[in-house]
């Protein structure tokens, strides 16, 4: 039940960086920065934060850290790619 819980949170924040109004402008703000140069690991670094499914995963791995400083986390590698997986078939479906 907590691999579900998990998998929809890190699907939120994923959206909620990437996509949502409320942080618009800094968002803007930062791509701007970010691209200012023309450099490879700029273009790289925009790549990462624009990704869904890039970020996701850094997201899912932070999200397993967290939680299993509270609860143990079996195998945490693996519920690390399962989280990544389950926030992916969410965004997929909505």
């Amino acid at each position: 039940m907590w691999l579900i819980v998990l998998a929809l949170a890190v699907y939120r924040v994923a959206h909620f960086i990437i996509d949502d109004n409320l942080i618009a402008s800094p968002r803007i703000w930062l791509h701007t920065v970010i691209l200012s140069k023309d450099r490879e690991w700029r273009v790289k670094l925009h790549e990462l934060i624009t990704c869904y499914w890039c970020i996701t995963i850094w997201i899912s791995g932070f999200a397993v850290i967290v939680v299993d400083q509270f609860a143990s986390v079996p195998l945490p590698w693996l519920t690390w790619l399962a989280v990544a997986q389950g926030a992916m078939i969410v965004d997929r479906i909505t």
